[in-house]
């Protein structure tokens, strides 16, 4: 997506955009506005956790193409989808499920994102 708006190409940034939200991001749960970590070709999530790195691509590419483009409707409005996302990464509790771990994504007192192999050594 960061290529697709940094090359003019919204038809396929909207493609993406529209296979990742439709596909990728948790719409309910826990991890409602996280992203899951791997998915294979078919679209079957083979990791369930997320990566602030991801979660902080598409709030970036996002931002890029409501100033490049406009918000549109829906998932199109790109600035509304980028600051959902970026609320979810602000806003949650740490919590776990029988299957995962669930964090806010930064570092309040160090204003950093997590990144998820050094959240455990920090």
């Amino acid at each position: 997506m960061m290529i697709a708006v940094q090359l003019d190409k919204k038809a396929d940034f909207d493609r993406l955009w529209k296979w990742s939200n439709t596909n990728v991001q948790y719409k309910a749960g826990l991890r409602t506005g996280y992203f899951a970590w791997k998915m294979n070709t078919t679209g079957a999530v083979q990791d369930s956790n997320s990566a602030s790195d991801g979660e902080e691509w598409f709030v970036t590419a996002l931002f890029f193409a409501a100033a490049r483009w406009g918000n549109g409707d829906g998932i199109f409005n790109y600035r509304l989808e980028a600051q959902n996302i970026l609320d979810a990464m602000l806003s949650k509790t740490d919590s776990t499920d029988s299957r995962s771990v669930v964090t806010n994504m930064f570092n309040k007192i160090g204003k950093l994102i997590f990144l998820r192999c050094l959240k455990a050594i920090i």
